[in-house]
């Protein structure tokens, strides 16, 4: 019988600081790290292969928690789903992995991403100068095939289609970062079911309180952006003096605003959401999905 991990893979901004801060601090849990910082992002490997079994502890929950496995910005292809095949054949011929999913309304996942870092954006293309500029071309009806590849990763019904031709259902999980800025409890409670484990956060989470708090707060709102001054001279001689001066005036002065061309990211997934709707039991319409 093949040992069981649970890989919990984001999405980022949906809470994954969140929930590395549980899996790391509630000691039913075996978190095992296999990303050197200095390498992003994580590549799974026949080195990380014997780093699982030497790490991995029978009694416990073994986890591996690394969102950069659903971010487009994390490589260089720009396409998640090519790096995750790859890990999950060869992650399967030793052990019995189960996926963790949070997914999170689009509109919402997009400004929170962008925010944290747009120069993340500014790399891929230089139009995506501005959040409204940046939306407003990657849902536009072109088809490039990089451009493709970002709206194809958080399409969460492609996502749940492609886990299920690898593993089996009861396999994955989808949960709901809405659900976590709600309702903790309610969330956690899911967890407990699919891990197979009662009451396993009780503790974990008095042990945490301070960054729990921290960190349900911030996941209610989202990032502000964090272009600083000592960026202007990079920024002047990797990208001109025309187009640093828009970066920082849409990105330190003109803040992005969440209902920028937000309707053009519902367009888009609103058919694909009101069929994840429907395969994981949630009514994503109260929170705006569709």
């Amino acid at each position: 019988m093949k040992k069981i991990i649970y890989f919990h893979i984001g999405y980022g901004k949906a809470g994954s600081t969140y929930l590395q801060n549980l899996f790391f601090s509630n000691n039913k849990f075996n978190p095992i790290h296999l990303r050197n910082r200095a390498r992003n992002p994580l590549i799974i490997n026949k080195n990380s292969i014997q780093k699982i079994k030497s790490s991995y502890i029978k009694k416990k929950i073994n986890v591996i928690s690394d969102e950069t496995f659903t971010s487009p910005f994390s490589q260089k292809s720009l396409d998640i789903f090519k790096r995750l095949d790859y890990s999950i054949k060869l992650l399967k011929k030793f052990f019995d992995i189960k996926f963790i999913v949070v997914i999170r309304n689009q509109k919402n996942w997009y400004i929170s991403r962008y925010s944290q870092n747009p120069l993340k954006f500014l790399y891929i293309d230089k139009k995506f100068y501005s959040y409204k500029n940046a939306i407003k071309k990657i849902f536009e009806p072109k088809n490039i095939k990089k451009i493709e590849k970002i709206r194809d990763n958080n399409n969460y019904y492609k996502m749940m289609m492609f886990l299920k031709k690898r593993v089996k259902k009861e396999n994955f999980k989808f949960l709901v970062f809405e659900d976590l800025a709600k309702n903790e409890k309610f969330f956690l409670k899911e967890l407990e079911i699919f891990l197979k484990k009662k009451n396993i956060f009780n503790k974990g989470i008095k042990k945490i309180d301070k960054n729990i708090k921290y960190e349900t707060q911030k996941i209610k709102n989202y990032y502000l952006p964090k272009i600083k001054f000592n960026k202007f001279f990079f920024l002047v001689k990797n990208s001109g003096l025309i187009l640093t001066i828009k970066i920082f005036f849409f990105n330190k002065f003109l803040l992005p605003n969440l209902n920028d061309n937000a309707y053009l990211i519902h367009k888009f997934y609103f058919s694909s959401n009101k069929k994840i709707s429907i395969l994981i039991n949630k009514n994503l319409k109260k929170y705006n999905y569709f």
